[in-house]
């Protein structure tokens, strides 16, 4: 007769176990993953930095993140859903007031939310850059002013671009190379359209996917840096929408020198997380624009 008792305690007893060790092996750990792309803008009385700070929070649980800037010009938004669909496919509650912002950002149980903070600041330039022309070679010296090192360094000339490895905390470089080394524009981007597209379709995925289409991040931030031409596509439905600056393809094709310089663990700004997050990953890229010097 203690059939009828024993066996649905059984039942309750290995059912409610197989669901708390599921939950530990798949819950994950809570993680910050930090892209910033910061443009350095010359100015007569000094450098700004137009920043885009893109954020990925992984949460284990259903979890609210308190998020917060102390910068004079800093706002912050969801990530973008498509023309189609809701504005922001993210969520946030976000009180801007008259020095920076603060946040409550909601992440349902393991799912990763993607944010967006627009911010300017002030301050010395990490990184610099000059161009001479000598004959058909380019003399291209770059300034690392931050206290350690950077790279992998990039330079796109005239529709090319040319790897110039990395470069100790300060220290300065000077590079000359012949014009036609490196690679075109359009061969570098080639292996990014159809990576950011499967990225982009792996986001969607109610359960995500365990492909890895960006397995270098520096490069990927490279390519999308160059996104219009990437876009020159026949199909305009696969094309991608870009933040106002993003694009600097147009200075990359002829009258200017972009630099691209990698900084795989550091960020210009104070942290926006106010929570322990127990992998945080704190990546940045900074992109400088100078004029071409004039063909003598």
């Amino acid at each position: 007769m203690l059939t009828w008792v024993t066996f649905p305690c059984y039942v309750l007893l290995f059912s409610g176990l197989i669901y708390v060790i599921g939950f530990h092996l798949r819950n994950g750990e809570l993680e910050w993953n930090e892209l910033n792309i910061v443009d350095i803008l010359d100015t007569w009385d000094g450098s700004i930095f137009h920043g885009q700070t893109y954020i990925s929070i992984y949460s284990p649980v259903n979890g609210h993140y308190k998020l917060a800037s102390d910068q004079a010009f800093a706002t912050m938004r969801g990530e973008f859903a498509g023309q189609f669909g809701l504005q922001e496919s993210s969520h946030a509650t976000v009180l801007e007031h008259g020095g920076g912002f603060v946040a409550d950002a909601f992440v349902p149980v393991w799912t990763s939310q993607l944010f967006v903070s627009d911010w300017l600041q002030r301050g010395p330039a990490p990184v610099s850059l000059s161009l001479e022309r000598a004959n058909t070679q380019w003399v291209v010296r770059i300034d690392n002013n931050l206290d350690h090192e950077v790279g992998p360094l990039r330079v796109a000339i005239e529709g090319r671009i040319y790897e110039l490895g990395n470069l100790a905390g300060n220290t300065s470089k000077t590079n000359v190379i012949d014009r036609a080394q490196g690679q075109t524009l359009e061969a570098y981007l080639a292996p990014y359209g159809g990576a950011f597209r499967t990225a982009a379709q792996q986001r969607q995925s109610n359960f995500g996917e365990n492909g890895d289409p960006l397995p270098d991040v520096a490069a990927g931030a490279t390519a999308a840096s160059f996104i219009g031409a990437i876009n020159q596509t026949a199909n305009e439905y696969e094309e991608f929408g870009a933040p106002a600056g993003l694009d600097l393809t147009r200075f990359a094709r002829a009258g200017y020198g972009v630099l691209l310089a990698w900084d795989d663990s550091h960020s210009l700004t104070s942290h926006l997380d106010q929570f322990k997050a127990t992998r945080t990953h704190r990546r940045s890229l900074f992109r400088v624009v100078t004029p071409l010097p004039p063909t003598i």
